[in-house]
């Protein structure tokens, strides 16, 4: 039973050429189906809103699960390459995120070293960037409760990320060069979309081009579109 959907990722887990599917929920659990709708796991953190990723941390061509709930723990699962899901999961690493959510996890190679980096998204305002063993490459207190992060494709910069106070902050896959970005607007989601940021509040849609953000250091290209009735 799914309690209240959160995320779903699809990839083939297991290399037998189908697709697996993986949903989030908001009782603490990452469930695993199989491309039937058969059950092939439910894997626990802590109660809360569960966020996922999955990347191939260790180069062997499969991908790990990595898990976070809104309480705080947050960790990261081998599964076994034959055998029950269930029973032969293994867990690599855990990460101390002091108790505070996990609001976003991403994972990609942001500095082209050939590996994966994990994006935790935490509530305590920090924005991480662990290697394949959950170990902080850097970190930056970007603000207070970062709420939301993007991978971005084809830019400059690699990430950017959100906190509540409105500051949107772009940065580099080393972390090097950052811009920090005021919005004055608090985003209840966010995706790229080709060269622009599109950034839903609740109450309107705004479009920022990337390129623009990134040379100005301001929010000088938006466009505001307002949801009409229907």
């Amino acid at each position: 039973m799914l309690h209240g959907s959160i995320d779903f990722l699809t990839v083939d887990a297991d290399l037998d050429g189908k697709l697996e599917i993986f949903a989030t929920d908001h009782y603490g659990h990452l469930q695993a189906f199989r491309h039937d709708g058969s059950k092939a796991g439910a894997f626990y953190t802590s109660i809360g809103d569960m966020q996922a990723t999955l990347a191939d941390l260790d180069g062997d061509g499969r991908v790990e699960m990595i898990y976070g709930s809104s309480t705080g723990d947050l960790l990261s699962t081998k599964l076994p390459e034959t055998g029950s899901w269930q029973r032969g999961a293994k867990t690599l690493w855990r990460f101390d995120n002091f108790g505070y959510g996990v609001n976003r996890l991403r994972s990609a190679d942001l500095d082209v070293d050939g590996d994966a980096e994990i994006v935790v998204a935490s509530q305590t305002g920090y924005l991480y960037v662990l290697d394949g063993r959950g170990r902080v490459k850097w970190q930056d207190r970007a603000g207070t409760d970062i709420v939301e992060a993007l991978v971005l494709a084809d830019a400059e910069p690699r990430l950017a990320y959100f906190d509540r106070s409105g500051v949107l902050t772009l940065a580099t896959g080393d972390g090097e060069v950052r811009r920090r970005i005021a919005l004055d607007r608090v985003p209840t989601v966010a995706m790229q979309l080709g060269d622009k940021i599109v950034v839903g509040t609740g109450s309107e849609l705004l479009s920022f081009e990337i390129g623009g953000l990134w040379k100005s250091g301001s929010a000088t290209s938006v466009t505001t579109r307002r949801p009409g009735p229907g």
